[in-house]
């Protein structure tokens, strides 16, 4: 089955600018659901997991965003798509869409949605504009395409 990734953030970097060979303009990336850099990270995110709910419960810098990436159903579409998080706890977590969902017809952008954060695939922490926690997997990928 091919789901959805979306890119995660602007493209500053040279090594950001080599994503646009791995996305599509909208930043999304077709990707089976058994990929191999999809599976490594939510093996790394598992083990990151405690660290960042930690820094997000003892987070008081409003210009520090926390999201996740998780994989969400509307009828027969799935994507794995980034929520920005508003409150964790555990199976009841809250976020915002943070992209806009490629095959979704009811989720848009800016949605609140629930969610377990144990489910996450990836995770990140942005300090203004740059990521200073997580983002493994385009991490991965643009590892393996320089």
């Amino acid at each position: 089955m091919l789901v959805t990734i979306a890119l995660a953030g602007c493209k500053n970097t040279p090594e950001e600018q080599a994503a646009d060979e791995l996305f599509n303009e909208e930043g999304v990336r077709m990707i089976d659901e058994d990929d191999a850099y999809l599976q490594e990270s939510i093996r790394i995110t598992e083990r990151n997991l405690p660290s960042f709910i930690s820094q997000f419960e003892q987070n008081e810098d409003p210009d520090r965003w926390f999201m996740a990436k998780l994989e969400l159903h509307e009828g027969e579409y799935e994507e794995h798509i980034w929520i920005e998080i508003l409150d964790l706890d555990g199976k009841t977590s809250k976020g915002l869409l943070a992209n806009e969902p490629f095959s979704f017809e009811r989720l848009r952008y800016l949605d609140t949605v629930y969610f377990n954060i144990h489910k996450a695939e990836d995770i990140i922490i942005t300090q203004g504009d740059s990521i200073v926690f997580g983002n493994y997997l385009e991490t991965l990928l643009l590892e393996d395409f320089n």
